[in-house]
């Protein structure tokens, strides 16, 4: 049996949870799936730690009752498998991992929740992962190993595929991909613990530890980002950013994301900009429903971000004029792009041009007239040649 000290433990590690990630604007990445899969593991491990404590409290000498502890045991085993695939959930998610392969890991996953849960059925009748002996104590079976392996292979394969990305990559890649790898590696060191010390709630720590840990670099990438981007808004951009351009968005091209900072002539407060969309997305949702049909092609080449990284290696800034829709009549803008730095990262402005493409017009149709008057006159003084 185990004793008080076991469920005050479980219990402090919920309370430290919930302390640390009470503060849900800040962990916000603007990332809806990244964000979701969060808060999906975040309430699952405060539950995981809650069924965790009346486990300990079901085999500690206050209740000593063996139905108590041996249901307390079939929920605490269903769930060490449940937490794993909100773990991969959330990795997947996090790390941007391609589809092909979250599938692999989700399956995974979900087929490790099915095998534990159908050997638990089976361990009514005969002892599998536990038992409850004649004395009402909690005791491991033979099975308890092998399902501790399979989960815990999934966190060492999801760990070392973190560490090798991280390793070949730099920046601010690197850091999220090493907060993967000690996201991870906190539930597999304190798992192990737990392996060797049925008694002591370490699975409660690991997953109290990477939730902590991922939690607070979230917060600390999000308040450097934050300022960061004041800075440049203050700094660098100030004339471009509050005087040439109603509409202002930044982006950061290898994330694929992007912030609006100022729509209608009027800037955003700092929580509002702060919040990331996907690039792609707020690109494609705008061309749908500002961009005329027969400029749509061109503004989609224009702003792939391939084609932008390719235009910033040569130029600072590139621009597109194209058509957008408009009440009674459509009318011209302007989309730039200024670097910023390196070519990961840009401002992009908008504005109306349509006075200025009219009055090139203008000037082209005069120009167009007196060259033509030119012919006609130039045609007419030919004969005059001959006749003299």
């Amino acid at each position: 049996m185990v004793d008080s000290v076991y469920f005050t433990t479980v219990l402090i590690c919920m309370l430290v949870l919930i302390i640390c990630t009470s503060n849900s604007r800040a962990l916000k990445t603007g990332d809806k799936k990244i964000d979701v899969n969060y808060n999906n593991l975040k309430n699952w491990v405060i539950f995981f730690c809650l069924q965790d404590a009346v486990w300990g409290l079901a085999d500690s000498t206050f209740v000593g009752n063996a139905k108590a502890l041996y249901i307390s045991s079939m929920i605490f085993h269903i769930s060490t498998a449940v937490t794993t695939f909100f773990w991969v959930s959330f990795v997947c998610a996090f790390s941007g991992i391609k589809s092909e392969k979250v599938k692999i890991f989700k399956g995974l996953s979900r087929a490790i929740i099915v095998f534990q849960a159908a050997v638990l059925i089976c361990g009514i009748w005969y002892p599998t992962i536990f038992y409850v002996d004649s004395q009402g104590m909690y005791q491991t079976a033979f099975l308890r190993p092998f399902c501790f392996a399979l989960q815990y292979g999934v966190y060492i394969l999801i760990g070392l595929v973190s560490s090798i990305t991280a390793i070949h990559n730099h920046g601010e890649k690197r850091k999220k991909y090493f907060a993967v790898f000690m996201f991870v590696l906190s539930p597999i060191l304190c798992g192990v613990f737990q392996l060797l010390f049925p008694y002591y709630p370490g699975y409660s720590i690991g997953y109290m530890l990477g939730c902590c840990i991922i939690h607070s670099f979230v917060v600390m990438t999000s308040y450097m980002e934050k300022t960061k981007l004041d800075n440049i808004i203050q700094r660098r951009y100030s004339d471009i950013i509050t005087n040439d351009y109603p509409d202002v968005m930044w982006a950061n091209l290898d994330e694929k994301t992007c912030r609006i900072i100022k729509r209608n002539g009027r800037m955003l407060a700092r929580e509002r900009y702060s919040e990331k969309k996907d690039y792609d997305e707020t690109w494609s949702s705008y061309i749908i429903e500002n961009v005329v049909e027969k400029d749509k092609n061109k503004v989609i080449k224009f702003v792939d971000i391939k084609n932008v990284k390719e235009g910033f290696k040569t130029e600072d800034t590139i621009s597109c004029i194209y058509y957008s829709k408009g009440i009674i009549r459509d009318y011209a803008n302007q989309i730039t792009f200024y670097r910023v730095g390196d070519s990961e990262e840009a401002l992009i402005a908008f504005r109306n041009v349509d006075n200025i493409v009219s009055e090139q017009l203008s000037q082209k149709k005069a120009l167009s007239d007196a060259l033509a008057l030119a012919n006609e006159a130039s045609k007419a003084y030919l004969p005059l040649q001959y006749v003299s």
